[in-house]
Order: structure tokens, then sequence, then C-alpha cells
């Protein structure tokens, strides 16, 4: 299944990315909560990790993200939860 993620840039160049839907992130919050008290299901890459997102979004997405914009694109359900880290890509979403 593939979901709605937004990513945008902070001061610094690094990458949060969270789930454009409230009631998915809520969903990866909670399941969260057993192995990072304080998860709120967003992602975090460092400015050098953005090419890691290089398989999971499109490269002119990625390329916008470095120039400073946000994008909004799909990304699968498990992919989301592997960036997550734990066994968050388990998640099924409802």
């Amino acid at each position: 299944m593939k979901i709605k993620v937004h990513f945008s840039t902070d001061f610094m160049g690094n990458v949060i990315g969270s789930p454009v839907k409230d009631s998915y992130r809520e969903q990866y919050a909670e399941h969260m909560q057993q192995f990072r008290p304080n998860d709120d299901g967003t992602v975090f890459f460092h400015e050098y990790e953005i090419n890691e997102l290089s398989g999971i979004i499109p490269r002119r997405k990625i390329r916008e993200l470095q120039e400073g914009y946000s994008v909004t694109c799909l990304v699968d359900n498990e992919d989301y939860g592997h960036m997550l880290g734990y066994d968050a890509y388990l998640v099924k979403l409802k």
C-alpha cells in the first residue's frame, strides 16, 4: 500500500518526513512507543544521508529537497516503516 508522505528540510539541510494522513502517523507513533517513548511517527535524515532515499522517492524530488523545497510523494508503507526502524514495517495501516 502506498501512503502520501510530506518531506521537508530544516535550516541545516536535514530531511524530516511524516505521513500526510494523521491517522497513519498516529498508528506508527503508537507502535513505536515500545521502542522510543517520545516517537511521533516522523522520520529524520541528516543532510549527508539524503541519497539513501534514492530508491524510495524519485530523484527529482531529492533534488528539490536539496534545493530547500518541501515535497510530497507516494511511498510504500513498508519502506516508510524501514525508515522509522525496528519492526515498524510490520504495522498494518487502517
